[in-house]
């Protein structure tokens, strides 16, 4: 079972629900009560769920080798779980994901299938090719966000679209990241990562300019709410994303070894769940 939760990626699985959960009741829903439309959201939570985790088992599954200089000691797949249970479990949780998404509309089935697809052809293709694995990464990120607006588009979208892009840039600036931390492997496998191609020091500055974006686009918001008595969303915001954002920039400069690029995309990591934390403040 263990085994199993670390495939999946099983606390990634619970931040995309917590996300999901909260753009739906705290920027979304005006009420608490129970509905037939939050059944089926419910299910539209669960094949977003089941989507991730494939996504995590096909990655996997292409990266067996290059794991196994990143992470030695550490591959799942083929050692302890083998490849043909992996494909079974991926093509059910494929299959399930696309019966529910059509079972709610055609319309979100459809998101679902080019998700899948794109998940696919990222783990086979896109993600040798330098920027563009991770820019789908990121857009799948944001989509996670997206999809739960598509389904019920009763808000302010400019809020919406601020944590959108929020899960964009913080998704990209980790890809980027851990790219870095990745470099050796990566380049002993053929992927052409930016890190690979680039080198270290220009894939620094790529990650310094995406911060400063994120930094300038989360002041703006935090002005914005400021202006609209929102105090609860500022201050938040503040101690708890754009403080660890400016933490963030005087760690890249300092960064040299593996380590502390590991230790960078932890910090990432904890400001995404900051960020989307942050929407319960439109409840209060």
């Amino acid at each position: 079972m263990i085994n199993y939760c670390r495939l999946f990626r099983c606390k990634n699985l619970l931040i995309v629900v917590l996300t999901q959960l909260l753009v739906y009741k705290c920027l979304i829903i005006d009420n608490s009560k129970l509905s037939y439309f939050e059944t089926e959201f419910i299910f539209l939570m669960i094949a977003t769920v089941l989507i991730t985790a494939a996504g995590y088992l096909i990655n996997d599954f292409y990266d067996v080798e290059t794991d196994k200089i990143n992470r030695p000691g550490k591959n799942i797949i083929d050692d302890k779980i083998g490849i043909n249970t992996v494909l079974i479990i991926y093509t059910l949780l494929n299959a399930i994901s696309l019966f529910i998404g059509f079972k709610i509309s055609i319309q979100l089935g459809l998101i679902f299938l080019s998700a899948i697809i794109l998940l696919l052809f990222y783990s086979a293709y896109f993600k040798s090719v330098v920027l563009t694995g991770n820019i789908i990464v990121s857009m799948l990120s944001a989509l996670t966000v997206l999809v739960v607006w598509y389904y019920k588009p009763e808000s302010n979208f400019f809020i919406i679209a601020f944590y959108v892009f929020f899960a964009f840039m913080t998704s990209l600036l980790r890809e980027i990241i851990k790219d870095i931390e990745d470099v050796e492997g990566d380049s002993k496998t053929n992927v052409n990562t930016f890190a690979v191609i680039y080198g270290i020091k220009a894939s620094k500055w790529v990650a310094n300019i995406l911060l400063w974006i994120l930094m300038l686009s989360v002041l703006f918001f935090i002005v914005l709410n400021f202006i609209s008595y929102l105090g609860f969303v500022v201050l938040f915001l503040l101690i708890f994303v754009l403080i660890p954002l400016l933490f963030l920039m005087y760690k890249i400069r300092k960064a040299s070894i593996k380590k502390d690029f590991t230790y960078m995309s932890k910090v990432i990591k904890l400001i995404m769940i900051a960020g989307i934390l942050s929407m319960i403040f439109y409840k209060l």
